[in-house]
């Protein structure tokens, strides 16, 4: 009985703490001036499994539901976009009293931007009481879908034929770089979007960054009225910086951002209505967040009084901490293990049950289609089999705590039958794996990418535990995963700086794994790579060199672009279009993936290791990153532990 009172005595110390945390951190926060009503909101009536990119459009009743739903918080709507979907949205605009900033969409089809244009003029000629303005192109010139010449000859066009002001909307800075576009249009149009600056501005320097650039384009244009075309800020995703995504920094954005424009008489428009799951497939999870309405259309803040930033937390904590208490009273006092570790099973326990359920909360919330749902249930059930059997270890010393790199690599690749004691091993090292991959495209392509703490927060808490009770050597494969995640970490810090805490706590857990990984590694088992290992490796960096250079020179400029419509014969401009299509296909990440796995499960083979890392290498640089980088990582896992074999 006192060993039960001990432990009842540890798991209540971590409840008060985590509640009292929950409690400090989700006090309701004065986010600035109340508003009544927003001048104008971006809308895109798409909901869960609706996509644009899928041509799966919401019905017309969906959409009135929407508008209906809006009318009590904006006096107007933007669109993008004239043609899309079967309903006639300034018919439905015009029974609840809300203008239209009509969007014709502009891409790199000539055929489809006729089409979308002829409506456009259509709905402007119909509706001229709804429809106040008409633009033409929505980042055209960021995308770099048309030559500037042609998108004025668009705005041309359209401003001939219909009576609305015309504009055309871009970042500010492009207004900068493309001052011949003003000369067009009737109004310019920008986005100030602090987040997505190149040099991401933190909350509380947010609005004074707006005011800065709307002056900027008022002085360099001064003859034309500017409005704001697009300004948000999001709830969810990938902190950038000093920018960090939240329900709180949204609300406080959003709101400050109205009492501005009404104080300076801006014409403005937030981005946007309701959160689009679909962009996540471009824009990562930050993509999908900048609603003021979430996707199944519950509004995410008010827009008088405090706000919560997640306003589901005591539920959480509070499940978390009962799948704690069940843990404990499993495992405590049903073995024969010393009070130290009763006491920490006592204290791990109602710390892994929160962590599994913010986990689920966050990974549920963030499933936006079928594949992530799939990827969100895998993670949980290996999470979730990582926490029960980490408690096991600790219940039951006689356990196999560690399972070598090498052993781990040969039960996943032959899928033969393993001891059940040895599972925990083996997701432990399909887990780092998976976590080097995702460390090195923070690196490399991180700019959409999620810091992903908690679908490894339970793997770093049975880590520790290893680190502190398990001393098993290990070879190459550990150095090369310590050496990722270490050497990761640190360019992260580099890269992000000291002020996004999310970089700097995932760098400091990634790191410390590393670290102990290194610290596993027997300098006895190391053996110097072989001198075709040496020249395939420089070979890859001259090649990735090359082609970087290539990309930077001859593909992205715009002027080679102008000239390759012009005179697409030459071996340049040949070269060029095999760059693009191989970015635009896809092809070269699946066929790296596919060789990175043969060259995985095949190790022998040296020439598929050395291919899946320079065909991943290829696909990185074609921004085909996600698939690039799993293969570059399966071909180094693949070389790593020939040598392993060789030891």
């Amino acid at each position: 009985m006192k060993q039960w009172g001990w432990a009842f005595a540890v798991w209540a110390v971590v409840c008060v703490i985590m509640v009292g945390v929950g409690q400090y951190g989700q006090q309701p926060q004065d986010v600035g001036p109340d508003v009544e009503k927003m001048a104008s909101v971006s809308f895109a009536p798409f909901r869960s499994g609706q996509s644009p990119l899928q041509h799966r459009f919401p019905s017309a009743s969906e959409v009135e539901d929407d508008l209906k739903r809006l009318s009590p918080y904006t006096q107007g709507l933007r669109t993008y976009a004239a043609s899309e979907g079967s309903y006639d949205l300034p018919l439905l605009a015009r029974r609840y009293g809300l203008k239209i900033w009509q969007g014709i969409w502009l891409g790199a089809d000539p055929i489809v931007n006729a089409q979308e244009i002829s409506k456009g003029i259509e709905l402007a000629q119909r509706y001229p009481d709804v429809i106040d303005r008409v633009i033409v192109g929505n980042e055209v010139l960021l995308r770099r879908d048309l030559p500037v010449e042609a998108l004025m000859e668009a705005i041309k066009t359209v401003k001939a034929q219909v009576p609305q002001r015309v504009t055309y909307a871009d970042v500010w800075e492009f207004w900068l770089q493309f001052p011949q576009v003003a000369d067009h249009v009737d109004i310019i149009t920008i986005h100030l979007l602090p987040y997505w600056e190149d040099h991401p501005t933190a909350i509380d320097q947010a609005l004074a960054a707006v005011q800065h650039a709307y002056q900027a384009i008022h002085m360099a244009f001064p003859a034309k009225p500017v409005a704001i075309g697009e300004a948000g800020w999001p709830s969810a995703g990938r902190a950038r910086e000093g920018a960090i995504p939240s329900r709180v920094h949204e609300a406080q954005f959003v709101r400050g951002f109205i009492a501005l424009a009404d104080k300076e008489g801006f014409e403005y428009n937030v981005i946007e209505a309701f959160d689009q799951e679909w962009k996540y497939k471009n824009e990562g999870v930050v993509g999908a967040n900048w609603g003021v309405f979430t996707a199944d259309r519950t509004l995410k803040f008010p827009l008088q009084g405090p706000v919560v930033e997640e306003p589901l937390w005591r539920w959480m904590v509070g499940v978390g901490l009962g799948l704690g208490l069940l843990a404990m009273t499993l495992f405590v006092g049903r073995v024969r293990v010393s009070l130290a570790r009763q006491l920490w099973i006592s204290a791990l326990a109602p710390a892994l049950g929160v962590m599994l359920v913010v986990s689920a909360v966050v990974g549920f919330r963030q499933s936006y289609d079928g594949y992530l749902l799939v990827a969100f249930w895998a993670n949980l059930a290996s999470q979730s089999l990582m926490a029960f059997l980490g408690l096991t270890l600790m219940a039951y010393p006689g356990v196999q705590p560690w399972v070598r790199s090498a052993q781990a690599s040969s039960i996943i690749q032959r899928l033969q039958a393993f001891d059940v004691r040895q599972t925990l091993g083996v997701l432990m090292w399909a887990s780092i794996l998976a976590m080097m991959v995702l460390q090195a495209l923070l690196v490399v392509d991180g700019r959409y990418r999620e810091w992903p703490l908690e679908t490894f927060g339970v793997v770093f808490m049975v880590f520790a535990y290893y680190a502190l009770y398990d001393r098993t050597q290990e070879g190459v494969q550990a150095l090369l995963a310590g050496s990722v995640l270490l050497g990761g970490a640190v360019a992260l810090v580099l890269m992000e700086g000291g002020q996004n805490p999310y970089a700097l706590v995932w760098s400091a857990l990634s790191g410390s794994m590393g670290l102990g990984l290194l610290y596993r590694v027997d300098r006895a088992r190391l053996v110097a790579p072989s001198r075709m290992d040496l020249m395939v490796m420089l070979g890859l960096i001259a090649m990735i060199g090359l082609v970087w250079w290539f990309r930077g020179a001859v593909v992205e400029p715009r002027a080679w672009a102008t000239f390759c419509a012009q005179d697409s014969g030459a071996l340049a401009c040949y070269a060029r279009q095999t760059f693009v299509w191989l970015q635009q296909s896809r092809a070269l990440g699946l066929l790296a993936l596919v060789v990175g796995l043969y060259a995985f499960f095949y190790q022998k083979s040296q020439y598929a290791v050395y291919a899946a890392i320079a065909l991943g290498a290829l696909a990185v640089l074609h921004h085909q990153a996600t698939w690039g980088m799993l293969a570059v990582m399966l071909g180094l896992w693949g070389w790593s532990a020939r040598l392993e074999r060789n030891t």
